[in-house]
C-alpha cells in the first residue's frame, strides 16, 4: 500500500504494509481466491488479511501475482 503523495509506502503503525498468500494464517476463500481488507480499525476476525490505513491519507494498493507452485517446483 503506497501513499499517493510520496509514491512510497504509507506510514502507519503496522510494520510491513503488505499481505500475501504466503503469510501464515492468510485466509483463502472457498474458490481459491484471497481478499484483503484496508481500514483504519482492525476488523475482528480478519486481522491477518488487514492493512492499516492512515487518517486523511490517500493511497493505492498494488496486486502482484506469481506463477503457480508446480511451476516454481
Amino acid at each position: 500500500m503506497d501513499d499517493n503523495q510520496t509514491r512510497s509506502q504509507l506510514q502507519t503503525d503496522q510494520q510491513f504494509l503488505t499481505v500475501s498468500s504466503q503469510d501464515r494464517g492468510f485466509r483463502q476463500n472457498a474458490d481459491g481466491s484471497y481478499n484483503s481488507t484496508s481500514h483504519l480499525m482492525r476488523p475482528r476476525g480478519q486481522e491477518i488479511n488487514w492493512l492499516h490505513t492512515a487518517p486523511d491519507a490517500t493511497w493505492f494498493s498494488v496486486g502482484m501475482y506469481g506463477p503457480p507452485q508446480p511451476w516454481i517446483d
